[in-house]
This record gives C-alpha cells, sequence and structure tokens, in this order.
C-alpha cells in the first residue's frame, strides 16, 4: 500500500445543486486530514463521500476499515441501527456517541485503519484524536472556519496541531521511536506505557525465506534495542508473541526483561479454568447440554475433551478452556461444538517446516519431549520442529522435570487440525483436503473414499528420513491415521486381540472400522485375515456399525493397488 491515496476529479450534487466538482486531493495515510468551511458549505458530504471511497478501494488500493463516531447523527444518518447513507463496504459506525467516548472504543475493539469524525466542537475531542494518532490510525475530521485566517485564529486548531508526536518519515523508525519516547516522557512528567502485540509475526511470516527472515530481524533488532536504550524513560513494557526469537534484541538487550510465559502465577490467566466455567456460566451450559441431548456431567466431559487441555506453567497443572470456542459454542444453537482453531498463514509455515525437518513422525495422539533449547529460536535456518508446534499452540505442556518437557496434543479441536496439517503435508495438499473423505468414508461412499486413497499414496513423499520401509505395512498405515484423526476419528494401529494385532482399528460415532494393510498380498486376503482373526469381536458390543476394509499395496511402486470392503454388523 502507497503511503497516500489519490482523490481526483470527486463530484457531487444534489439535483441542480452542485456541492463540489472535480474535487481531488491526496490523502496521507497514518495522518490527520482536516477539512473546513463554512456551515452549509458541504464538508459532510465530502467527508462521507472520501470514507465511501477509502472503504471500498479501488484498482490502485484496498479496501481500509474505517470507523465513523457520528456523534450527531449526520454522516451516516442511521435510523434504527441501519445506515441511511452509503459508507463503504469495510465501514462501522457509531452513531450518537460522543468522539471522545468513541474513538477509544473502535481502538479497541475494531482495530479500524481510518477513523472519521464530524465537527470537532472540544478540547476532548482533540485528546481523543492523539490517541488515535498515537495509535498509528488516520484521522478524517471537519472543522467550522470560513477560510485560513479563521481557522489559525482557533484555539482548537493550535491544540490539534500540538496534539500527539510528530512523526519524522525522514529518520528511521528506531531513531522515530526513540524520539517518540522521549516526546512523551518530558510531555507527560512519567515515562509511556508500551504494550507491542505479536512482536515476532514479521519474522515468523517470513520463515520460508530465511534471508528475508533474518534482514527483518536485524531491522526490527535495532527497534528494540531502544527500549533499553531509553529503559530510564519507559514507565512499563508488555510484550506478547509466539516464537522466542533470542537473537532479537527484545530478549537479548533487556537484561530486566521478565518472561512470564512458564510462571506458575500466570497459569491460569490465559483461558477458563473448570471453577470459572462453573462460577460464570451454568445456565449456558446446562442449556447447551439439553440442546446437544446429553446430560449435565456427559456433556461436561465432552467439553473438557473438545477446548480444555493447555497448561502454561511448568510446576503448575492447571488446563484451561479456549474462550474463543466456549463463547461460540454456548452462544451457537447448533447442538454441536463449534471448533475455532483454524490453520492460518503462520501454519502453512509449520506444514513447510514439517515436511523438511522430518516432523512427519509427530503423533498427534501421543506425547513428544523436548528441553529449553527447542523453544529458543535463535537459528532460523534450523528450526526444531517440536518447538515451533508448541509456540504455535499445536503442543502444550503435559509434565515437567528437570529441564524436560513432556508435549501433548491440548485437546481434541487442535488435534484434528494437527492431524489435517500433517494429511495434507503428506498429500501435498491444503490442510482442509481431508474433509472429504471422511465425509465419503462415514457416509459409506467407499469407491469414492478408495480414490481419495489412491491418490493420497500417489503423492506421498516418503524418505529415508521417515524410516519408510517398502514392505512394511506401518509406513502405510501412518498417512491414512493422520487422515482420519483429522476427520474426528479416534484411532488404535496394531490395535491388540486374543488372536493377533489388527493393523488400525479407527471408531467414531457413526461406525467401527478395522482395516488390515497387506503388501504385495490382495485386499480379499486382508479381509479373510480380519475375519479370520476376530478383528472385529471386541467392538461388537458397542452396538455400531462394524466395517471391514482392506488394502493392498505395491512394494515396488509403493501405491495402493486394491480394496475391498465388506460389512461385519
Amino acid at each position: 500500500m502507497t503511503n497516500a491515496i489519490l482523490i481526483t476529479n470527486l463530484s457531487k450534487s444534489y439535483g441542480e445543486t452542485v456541492v463540489f466538482r472535480n474535487f481531488s486531493a491526496r490523502l496521507p495515510l497514518g495522518e490527520t486530514t482536516v477539512i473546513t468551511g463554512v456551515s452549509g458549505g458541504g464538508k459532510t458530504t465530502l467527508l462521507r463521500d472520501l470514507i465511501r471511497v477509502l472503504s471500498l478501494g479501488d484498482a490502485e488500493h484496498r479496501a481500509l476499515r474505517v470507523a465513523v463516531i457520528d456523534e450527531r447523527c449526520e454522516i451516516a444518518v442511521c435510523c434504527k441501527g441501519r445506515p441511511q447513507m452509503e459508507l463503504g463496504n469495510h465501514t462501522d459506525v457509531l452513531s450518537l456517541c460522543p468522539k471522545a467516548v468513541g474513538i477509544p472504543m473502535v481502538l479497541r475493539g475494531m482495530n479500524p485503519q481510518v477513523i472519521a469524525v464530524d465537527e470537532i466542537t472540544a478540547a476532548e475531542d482533540i485528546a481523543a484524536m492523539a490517541h488515535a494518532a498515537n495509535c498509528g490510525a488516520a484521522l478524517l475530521a471537519t472543522m467550522h472556519a470560513a477560510d485560513l485566517a479563521e481557522l489559525r485564529r482557533k484555539p482548537l486548531w493550535d491544540a490539534l496541531r500540538a496534539a500527539g508526536y510528530p512523526y519524522d518519515p525522514a529518520i528511521p523508525p528506531s531513531s522515530n521511536l526513540a524520539r517518540a519516547i522521549d516526546f512523551f516522557y518530558k510531555k507527560d512528567g512519567v515515562g509511556p506505557a508500551i504494550l507491542i502485540d505479536e512482536y515476532d509475526d514479521p519474522v515468523a511470516k517470513a520463515l520460508a525465506d530465511v534471508d528475508l527472515a533474518e534482514r527483518i530481524r536485524t531491522r526490527l533488532s535495532a527497534i528494540y534495542a531502544q527500549f533499553k536504550d531509553n529503559s530510564g524513560k519507559i514507565r512499563f513494557l508488555y510484550i506478547t508473541g509466539v516464537s522466542k526469537f533470542t537473537k532479537l534484541s527484545v530478549f537479548s538487550a533487556l537484561s530486566s526483561l521478565n518472561d512470564i510465559s512458564f510462571e506458575t502465577d500466570y497459569a491460569a490467566l490465559y483461558g477458563y479454568t473448570e471453577e470459572e466455567l462453573s462460577a460464570n456460566f451454568e445456565g449456558h451450559l446446562r442449556a447447551k447440554a439439553e440442546r446437544m441431548g446429553l446430560s449435565y456431567e456427559a456433556f461436561r466431559a465432552e467439553l473438557k475433551r473438545w477446548f480444555n487441555g493447555y497448561r502454561f506453567a511448568r510446576y503448575d497443572a492447571t488446563t484451561v478452556y479456549n474462550p474463543v470456542s466456549i463463547a461460540l459454542t454456548l452462544s451457537s444453537a447448533d447442538p454441536a461444538f463449534t471448533a475455532t482453531w483454524t490453520s492460518t498463514g503462520r501454519a502453512s509455515t509449520l506444514m513447510n517446516y514439517i515436511k523438511r525437518e522430518g516432523a512427519l513422525s509427530i503423533d498427534p495422539d501421543r506425547e513428544t519431549f523436548a528441553g529449553e533449547a527447542d523453544f529458543d529460536v535463535a537459528d532460523l535456518a534450523h528450526i526444531q520442529p517440536v518447538g515451533l508446534l508448541y509456540q504455535t499452540g499445536y503442543l502444550t505442556i503435559a509434565d515437567y522435570s528437570y529441564g524436560l518437557y513432556t508435549l501433548r496434543v491440548p485437546d481434541e479441536e487442535v488435534r484434528q487440525d494437527l492431524a489435517a496439517l500433517i494429511a495434507g503435508a503428506y498429500a501435498g495438499r491444503d490442510a482442509q483436503w481431508s474433509a472429504s473423505l471422511g465425509i465419503q468414508l462415514r457416509a459409506g461412499r467407499f469407491a469414492a473414499f478408495f480414490d481419495g486413497l489412491k491418490a493420497l499414496y500417489a503423492k506421498l513423499p516418503y524418505g529415508p528420513h521417515e524410516g519408510f520401509e517398502r514392505k512394511n505395512e506401518f509406513s502405510y498405515t501412518r498417512p491414512l491415521c493422520m487422515l482420519l484423526a483429522a476427520q474426528g476419528f479416534q484411532y488404535d494401529i496394531e490395535a491388540a486381540q486374543t488372536v493377533g494385532r489388527g493393523d488400525l482399528v479407527a471408531t467414531h460415532p457413526c461406525g467401527v472400522y478395522v482395516f488390515e494393510l497387506k503388501v504385495d498380498a490382495t485386499a480379499a486376503d486382508a479381509l479373510a485375515q480380519i475375519r479370520e482373526k476376530g478383528y472385529a469381536e471386541p467392538y461388537r458390543a458397542r452396538g455400531l456399525p462394524i466395517i471391514a476394509i482392506g488394502l493392498a499395496f505395491d512394494s515396488k511402486t509403493r501405491q495402493l493397488v486394491d480394496a475391498a470392503v465388506e460389512r461385519i454388523q
């Protein structure tokens, strides 16, 4: 995005009355733009059209998020909560809300790129606008003045010019930061409180290009070093992030930085505990249980399996619920749990590392281990996959002892997403690809399911680092396990039986699926072994359909060459 949007030849008229014609302007992004004029001169009309242009975007500029604080209800002209004026597709409106109240509200809750207000009339308006400018939002405003001379005589104009920090684009960002810290320290008599969310995001998004990531980290190091150089002028510094990049000065240069990532005092800070859930959501929980047709006790057990499992402290075993998933599940009228975990751009980077670093062996249903150094991303070219999985939330702490972490997948929600991620990595496709195969299996469309499996095995990135053995049936079993786990199946590999072990048993509320895999044999041979060995017998008491599935592979091509299915119960 450019630093400014050019408005050219903008015209507006009401019938034969021309408000403005062929208006052109350069609107700098990240700065304050004030429209002046006399009453009835068209200030609000022009402001409204500028909002619409910014919110819609064009071929050269993407649409911007615009928040309108319509204190006098003259910009949007809302009726029953609906704007009567066209303001664009990406515009939110607070109608009849004072600017001094509305501006902080939208900054906290809407993350606007542009804030538009009408008629600056009070000192508190200026203070709120300065707050917005210091948060990086661009401002559009109107002010009554017949000409420039009248504008300059207004005390509010002087206050507006003096408010906020005068950013200088001609000097490096690190120098601007140092100047800003000094500016507010001298202006207020106390140091500024600095809050930084997702400090690592620029580096994490560039991990696929190590050279680019290193250059970004170097630039950020110069910025974060200012916190140490100006530590005496900073009142409070709070930083959040996912990855721990130790070479970044935010960690290496700040000797007084307190890393609370694993501290006991903050174990329950980032989610709901069991006690908090019961104390605050009892009525909602019981209503949801009734909608799902479950007893309250059974519902709570399933809710815990789906959304509770994150542990953040070394020495405190408290686990917490995902608050977003809880909120959406309880607010939904659907008789189901609402999973909110999604594979974002960060997850696509993770997939690349999974493929490259040989982490396809990570099992969502098995514990793994890590040391302190595994969480420390010092070398961008050699990131430990297990550390990245923990930092991105796919793994959490199960136990800690003498510097060794036992890690596991937090809950069912994350388990399914991680399995889909790994299945997608196996198949060279996105994580959502497995959904169709899971649906086909549950629906009994076995021909389509087998066709999908053939496509899966045709793309498998087999290699020596994965321990692949052409005649080892387990080598063919694991990709199938990940595909099934991604769709909510519980699975058991080589399930122990009285007379032998079945290769794979996958269970789901819709049925039990007993898989037998053969190499250089036939699918009929696989089905015969399921019958002869009685692999289905332990599951008959569940009262679910039992489906036997035989899969045959060719050791030379490593492909699925034959499949057969038989209903046992």
